[in-house]
Parts: structure tokens; C-alpha cells; sequence
């Protein structure tokens, strides 16, 4: 009998302390949700900046790339996904071709064109950032160039 009435308390407090932590715990979760998109949305602005440093953009292209990846990026939200393999990553490249700055254009095509810079990235895996940096590097980029061509695509992304 004292062991049942231990294992009763037992369960008695465990349930009093889930009763009492879960709002607790769901309040820190939905504090750090918040927080994390005013990070994420920080560190965008930031990395739009070094790109529009990087390639000596005008304020007017910096503002157009701006627009352009902001309207891309609601266009994707309203739209649904069908993801396979890797070439979803490819088909995004195709689709904001045009509202990349040009400067960043003209770097990609000073290697490679755009269906062969296309192919590159189709033929490797990870994550989108490596994909992309992967394919530049594959079509003859130096280090530097690779890393911000990849930065600006992945501004979309």
C-alpha cells in the first residue's frame, strides 16, 4: 500500500509540474520564433548590402534587386512547390535570371552561359548555398567571384 500511495504522488506531481511548465515552455518557443525572423530578416538587409558593395551596384539597382527579390520571394510563397532531386534549385536560377543585378549576369556568363551554368548545378548535392558555390567553382570561377555570384542567388532562394 505505501508504494502505491508513492507512486500516486509520484504521478500526482509530475502532472501538477506538466500543468504548470507548458505555458511557460510555449511562450519561450514563441518568443524565440519571433526572434528568429527579425534575425533572418537582419541578416537579409545585411547581406543585400555586401552584395550591392561587392558589385558596386547603383542605389536604384541595389533598390531593384530589392523590389525583385521581394516580389519573387511572394510569388514562391503563393505558388506551390513540386521539389525533386536538385533541379528545383535550376528552375529558381532560370526563373530570377532576368531580375539579377546585371553585373552578377555578366560575371556567370563570362564563364559559362546560362543553360551550362544550369547543368553544373543540376550535377551536384547539398545544400543550396553549396550547390550553387559548387557550380561556379565547376565552371571556372575563382573563390571570391563563386562565393558573392552565390550570395546574390541565394538572396532569392
Amino acid at each position: 500500500m505505501k508504494y502505491m500511495k508513492k507512486i500516486s504522488k509520484s504521478i500526482a506531481i509530475a502532472l501538477i509540474g506538466i500543468t504548470i511548465s507548458t505555458p511557460i515552455f510555449g511562450m519561450v518557443s514563441a518568443a524565440e520564433k519571433t526572434n528568429t525572423s527579425l534575425i533572418y530578416q537582419n541578416r537579409t538587409i545585411t547581406e543585400l548590402d555586401e552584395v550591392a558593395n561587392y558589385f558596386a551596384l547603383t542605389d536604384k539597382e541595389k533598390n531593384d534587386l530589392q523590389k525583385a527579390i521581394y516580389e519573387y520571394k511572394e510569388e514562391v510563397n503563393n505558388t506551390p512547390q513540386t521539389r525533386g532531386k536538385i533541379t528545383w534549385i535550376s528552375k529558381a536560377v532560370r526563373k530570377v535570371w532576368r531580375k539579377l543585378p546585371f553585373k552578377v549576369r555578366k560575371a556567370i556568363t563570362a564563364y559559362v552561359g546560362l543553360e551550362s551554368f544550369l547543368n553544373a548545378i543540376d550535377h551536384f548535392t547539398g545544400t543550396v548555398e553549396n550547390v550553387i558555390y559548387k557550380a561556379c567553382k565547376k565552371v571556372g570561377m575563382n573563390n571570391d567571384i563563386a562565393w558573392w555570384v552565390t550570395k546574390t542567388i541565394t538572396l532569392f532562394i
